[in-house]
């Protein structure tokens, strides 16, 4: 579904008395509306839970003043916290709610970027840092740089890449799993061949992470899995246990989950 029809096809519900005790207890995304228009979106482990503690707890008057404001509420159940963190930074993005752009200046949200160089980096910077480097997509705002940590430890682990300039020695990531290739390991292979496929083996997680952060994570998963039974028609089982193991990666960091920070989250809205 688009983002610019999304939530003209969500139902909102309308603020009343107790109306979040028939909210579902699922990871999701919750928008606070005023006279139709969003007003604040924010993401939840556990959407009645989260949603409820607006209207428990002592709130901060920016928090007072969004919840004055609001008229109704919209949701959207997803799989998992990932799905979740993509969508709320997708929506932030798009439709600038109110109470999620509120500072007087907008240093605080961090963006994830894709470089658009021979070898893409994944960097993080801020909204003023925004088109300094040619890039091939930006992603974010995501609220808290805890968020943005999150999604690219997970990604790295299955997708290495790099994050630094070109250098002449192999970075200290490659030596732990998290920049290979290396661009700057790549760029001192003599052999044409083999330099063409690390180059090409490089840029496959370029493109996987750019799935992801697009929330195509079926689709990466089902190229994987194709890959797999592919590799083991050919008898290639040592490669093919690769792919099963990036499998397994993969479908852990979109499986459905709660962590102990969640239970540790600050009931209260945290705006910037």
């Amino acid at each position: 579904m688009e983002t610019q029809n999304l939530l003209n096809k969500l139902p909102k519900i309308k603020i009343v008395e107790r109306f979040y005790l028939d909210l579902p207890e699922n990871s999701g995304i919750y928008i606070y509306f005023k006279d139709g228009i969003p007003i604040y979106v924010g993401k939840a482990v556990n959407l009645k839970r989260r949603v409820a503690s607006y209207f428990r707890v002592d709130l901060e008057i920016k928090t007072k003043r969004m919840i004055a404001e609001a008229m109704e509420i919209s949701y959207i159940e997803v799989a998992n916290e990932l799905e979740a963190l993509l969508l709320e930074a997708r929506l932030i993005k798009f439709y600038q709610p109110k109470y999620n752009v509120i500072a007087k200046d907008d240093k605080h949200p961090l963006y994830i970027e894709i470089t658009k160089e021979e070898f893409p980096r994944i960097i993080t910077v801020r909204k003023n840092e925004i088109g300094k480097i040619p890039s091939i997509a930006t992603y974010g705002p995501f609220p808290s740089s805890t968020n943005v940590k999150f999604v690219l430890k997970m990604t790295r682990r299955i997708f290495p890449y790099s994050d630094h300039k070109i250098g002449k020695r192999p970075c200290i990531y490659s030596q732990i799993g998290l920049c290979e290739p290396c661009p700057n390991t790549i760029n001192n292979i003599e052999d044409p061949q083999v330099k063409a496929e690390q180059v090409k083996k490089y840029k496959a997680n370029i493109r996987h992470i750019k799935s992801i952060l697009d929330g195509k994570i079926d689709k990466v998963k089902g190229a994987f899995e194709r890959e797999m039974k592919n590799l083991s028609g050919k008898e290639d089982f040592e490669e093919a246990l690769t792919i099963r193991n990036k499998i397994e990666r993969l479908e852990y960091i979109i499986s459905p989950r709660v962590s102990v920070d969640s239970y540790l989250e600050n009931p209260n809205l945290w705006i910037y």
